[in-house]
């Protein structure tokens, strides 16, 4: 059996990465590892936040089976996940993040037998917390996540399955000065950005990129730029340690982002109220102990990730997910092949109490213009999205139109039709979960984690 190294790139927008056109330097660890595996150019996350992508990613479920979402992001499947499936096949399972609200859910968390968060890593170099105020670092960074990896690599049983998720790309993009210095083209003094990085640490995404002018915008583009290269090299740090422990020729591994950000364009921020393709088209390689290498074209979803998974480490697919409608083995895919024939994403709406928390936190922004729910559906081509109020859709074609600026559905009604029949059939043969109940206890934990990860 082989190992398994999945390491999140949370947040990550997949037009920054080199192995995806971006011309500025951001991503050579994650480029290298392209060269060496499988590159996805339409993997297509299910939502467009933490919770739901990582509960779809771990269980093969949507969103609206598993039910990890708005109002209440706490997964209530039964299903295995991947970790507790493998688990239970003798792997030895560590996840190490810096991202709360994934490994805080009990069920989420089902199956590690080594939870590293980032109050831990706090506590193991409190050093890092004035290193913050002085240099920008974010506490329980991926420097914190990285050496932890390093440290312990050689101690684990085999085989293993480590999860990594890495926080740079998440507001408020705050690199170290050596990499703002190299991606920032309006340049300021190191004490001028610790000051600005301060200023920026407890405030609003929504309330500083959407009332912002062209040129802080591309300020916090830069800034973003490089915080995901800061993420970028202790990528390659973790796989270093990986090869040095003897494990890489053994060891699947998968580099991915469970959704992207919004930078200010189309007067957004963040990474929710929409589903374009700046959020769900993310990036996605992986490098097979067989040394297949190819740019997989074909529609693949992170759905169809844990089944395929287990097959290419010898460990029998999860009952749940064997003979799943409309899913592929993207591991498998020649390099033209179609793939899935359909895939989707949904957004579940804040909720009312969440949605006053955001606008007392951002009172310069109009919540109440974004939609309330979300659902899309997309071929190789065209994408048609359905606000779940009102009923109102948008058709787009994506080949001509990838910034989804052009309605195309009273002229391609046909196309519409289609992709609208087939979000109806994809609704009934994926029942929502039930509705779940939460304690005021309960309650106030959740919020507490969205408030420190600033969704509200």
């Amino acid at each position: 059996m082989h190992n398994l190294v999945l390491i999140v790139l949370d947040s990550a927008r997949r037009d920054r990465f080199g192995c995806y056109g971006y011309a500025r330097s951001t991503t050579p660890c994650v480029d290298r590892l392209a060269t060496e595996g499988l590159v996805f150019e339409r993997m297509i996350a299910p939502a467009p936040w933490t919770v739901p992508s990582h509960a779809s990613l771990f269980t093969g479920l949507y969103p609206r089976e598993h039910g990890a979402h708005f109002p209440a992001p706490v997964l209530r499947s039964d299903d295995a996940t991947l970790a507790s499936h493998l688990a239970a096949h003798g792997y030895q399972c560590v996840a190490v993040s810096a991202n709360t609200l994934v490994i805080e859910d009990r069920r989420l968390a089902a199956g590690f037998a080594e939870v590293v968060g980032r109050s831990d890593l706090e506590e193991r170099s409190r050093w890092r917390r004035g290193l913050r105020l002085v240099a920008g670092y974010r506490d329980a960074g991926a420097a914190a996540i990285a050496g932890h990896v390093i440290g312990r690599v050689r101690a684990w049983s085999r085989p293993y399955f480590l999860f990594v998720n890495l926080m740079e790309c998440h507001w408020d993009y705050a690199p170290p000065w050596p990499y703002e210095r190299r991606f920032v083209r309006h340049r300021t003094t190191r004490v001028g950005s610790v000051l600005r990085h301060r200023r920026l640490r407890d405030a609003s995404g929504w309330e500083v990129l959407t009332t912002a002018d062209a040129a802080t915008r591309a300020l916090y583009s830069d800034l973003y730029d490089g915080a995901l290269a800061w993420a970028d090299r202790h990528v390659g740090l973790i796989l270093e340690a990986i090869e040095r422990a003897g494990d890489a020729a053994q060891t699947v591994v998968a580099v991915l982002a469970d959704h992207g950000e919004h930078l200010g364009q189309g007067g957004l921020a963040d990474h929710q109220a929409s589903l374009s393709q700046v959020l769900i088209q993310i990036p996605c390689v992986v490098r097979l102990p067989e040394g297949r290498r190819a740019r997989i074209s074909g529609l693949v979803q992170t759905t169809d990730l844990a089944a395929s998974l287990c097959r290419r480490m010898g460990v029998p697919v999860p009952g749940h997910l064997v003979s799943r409608p409309g899913s592929v083995d993207p591991f498998s895919l020649a390099p033209t092949a179609p793939g899935r024939a359909l895939a989707f994403s949904e957004w579940q709406h804040w909720g009312d109490e969440k949605m006053a928390s955001l606008q007392a936190r951002a009172p310069s922004v109009d919540f109440a213009r974004l939609p309330r729910g979300l659902e899309a559906v997309q071929d190789r081509r065209y994408k048609l999205v359905r606000e779940l109020a009102t009923g109102a859709e948008a058709l787009y074609d994506l080949a001509e139109d990838p910034s989804e600026q052009h309605d195309r559905g009273q002229e391609a009604f046909e196309i519409a039709g289609r992709l609208r029949a087939g979000l109806e059939q994809w609704r009934g043969q994926h029942p929502a979960a039930a509705p779940r109940v939460f304690s005021p206890e309960e309650e106030a934990i959740l919020d507490a984690r969205l408030r420190q990860l600033g969704y509200v």
